[in-house]
C-alpha cells in the first residue's frame, strides 16, 4: 500500500492491474489477448500513429499481452522501484518512468515497421538503466540488495535475449528504456547524492 517515500510505485502496480482486468471484463482474453482487442485498446502501431493516433504511445505502455507479461512487469516494476523511490521521490519516479516508457514507444516505431507493441518493459528498463548509471558511479544513497545484484542483470538479459530470438518482444523499446534511464541516472547522479533519503 502507498506511504510516505513510496507512493508511486503502489499506483503503478494498480493502474497497471486495473486496465489489464478492464480488458479481462470486457472479453479481450485473460491468458492471452487478441491483436484486434489490443489495437482497440491503444496498442502501438505506427501506421495508426502515423495517422495522429499520438496517444498510443502512453497507452501501449499500460497494455499487456496476457496474464503471464502482465506478472512479469509487476515483479520487475516492484524490484526495481523498492530501491529507487526513496532515492528519486515519488513525483520524479512517475516522471522517469514516463519519459523512459516514452522514449521507448519512440525508439519502438522508429525500428518497427507494422508491428503492434504493448506492455510496460521499456518503462521499467529506464529504471533498471537509472538504477544501473547509479552503482556504476559509486552511488552512497542506493542499497541494493545481494538478490536484486543478482537478478537484475539476468532480467535484462534474459529480455533481451528473448527479443532476439523472438519477433514477439520488442527489443527496440527495451533498449530506447534501457538507454534513456541510464543516461538519466548519469546527468542526475551527482543531484541524488546530495538529496535527502525519505523512508
Amino acid at each position: 500500500m502507498p506511504k510516505p517515500g513510496f507512493q508511486t510505485t503502489p499506483y503503478l502496480l494498480f493502474a497497471l492491474v486495473g486496465v489489464y482486468l478492464l480488458m479481462v471484463f470486457s472479453g479481450c482474453g485473460i491468458l492471452e489477448m487478441e491483436g484486434s482487442s489490443l489495437y482497440n485498446w491503444g496498442a502501438l502501431f505506427r501506421p495508426a500513429v502515423a495517422n495522429g493516433e499520438w496517444l498510443r504511445i502512453v497507452t501501449a505502455m499500460f497494455l499487456h499481452l496476457g496474464i503471464i507479461h502482465l506478472l512479469n512487469n509487476l515483479v520487475s516494476l516492484y524490484f526495481a522501484s523498492v530501491f529507487l523511490e526513496p532515492v528519486l521521490g515519488s513525483g520524479r519516479l512517475l516522471l522517469l518512468y514516463m519519459v523512459s516508457g516514452i522514449v521507448a514507444s519512440i525508439t519502438s516505431l522508429w525500428w518497427n515497421d507494422t508491428v503492434l507493441s504493448v506492455g510496460a518493459s521499456g518503462a521499467i528498463f529506464g529504471l533498471f538503466g537509472f538504477l544501473l548509471a547509479l552503482k556504476l558511479f559509486g552511488s552512497q544513497q542506493l542499497q541494493l540488495s545481494i538478490p536484486f545484484l543478482i537478478l537484475s542483470p539476468i532480467f535484462i538479459g534474459i529480455n533481451l535475449i528473448m527479443g532476439f530470438i523472438s519477433p514477439a518482444v520488442d527489443n527496440a523499446g527495451h533498449i530506447g528504456g534501457l538507454l534513456t534511464g541510464f543516461v538519466l541516472g548519469a546527468l542526475f547522479y551527482p543531484w541524488v547524492e546530495k538529496r535527502e533519503i525519505v523512508v
